[in-house]
C-alpha cells in the first residue's frame, strides 16, 4: 500500500505550538481536547486570528513543533512492514520560511532520508495513494482522491461518520497491517 501520512496534528503538534506561543504572549488559549473546529484560531476569540497568523509564520516555529508520541515509531513500523509510506502535508505561513522547516522537522524527528519522503501540496486530492491518514475532518481539492481518507483520531473531528479514525496506539488494528 502506498500510505501518506499529514504532518501537522498528525505527526507534529501544531496545536501544542500554537498553545506554547500564546502562553509567552500570556495571551489565553482554549483547550486543545475540546477543539470544535479544526482551525486553531475559529477556537479562539476574533482578534486572535492575526496573532496566529504571525506565530505560523515566525521562523522557527515549523521547526520547533514537538512530535506527537507514537508517530515516528508506527512510520518505522509500515516500513518495516513493506508499505510505502509519504508524508503529504500542506505549506502554512510564510512558506519561504516553513517549507525548509517542514523538511528539517522531518529529518530531526522522523529520521534521516524522510525529507525526501515529503509531499508539500496545499491540494492533497492530487496526490496518488491508498490511504491518508490526516487529522482535517474534510479534504477538499480539485480531483476525487484515489484514497481513503483514514481519520486521525481530535476532538475536532468526532463529527465525522463513515470513516475509519487511529491514533498512534490502534493504527495496525484500524489498518490492518
Amino acid at each position: 500500500m502506498i500510505i501518506l501520512v499529514d504532518m501537522d496534528g498528525v505527526l507534529a503538534d501544531y496545536n501544542l505550538g500554537i498553545e506554547k506561543e500564546l502562553k509567552k504572549r500570556c495571551l489565553w488559549t482554549p483547550d486543545r481536547n475540546e477543539f470544535k473546529t479544526f482551525y486553531y484560531a475559529d477556537n479562539c476569540p476574533p482578534e486572535y486570528g492575526k496573532v496566529i497568523d504571525v506565530i505560523g509564520s515566525k521562523k522557527g516555529f515549523a521547526f520547533d513543533l514537538p512530535s506527537i508520541k507514537g508517530g515516528k515509531e508506527a512510520l518505522e513500523k509500515m516500513l518495516e512492514l513493506g508499505q510505502e509510506v509519504r508524508i503529504c502535508t500542506a505549506p502554512f505561513g510564510d512558506y519561504k520560511i516553513t517549507i525548509p522547516e517542514k523538511l528539517a522537522w522531518a529529518e530531526y524527528n522522523i529520521g534521516k532520508g524522510w525529507a525526501k519522503k515529503i509531499v508539500l501540496t496545499k491540494d492533497k486530492t492530487l496526490i496518488r495513494g491508498d490511504i491518508l491518514i490526516d487529522d482535517k475532518p474534510k479534504i477538499l481539492g480539485i480531483m476525487e482522491p484515489v484514497w481513503e481518507h483514514v481519520l486521525y483520531d481530535k476532538s475536532y473531528n468526532k463529527e465525522v461518520e463513515g470513516k475509519r479514525r487511529l491514533t498512534w496506539e490502534n493504527w495496525r488494528e484500524v489498518l490492518g497491517i
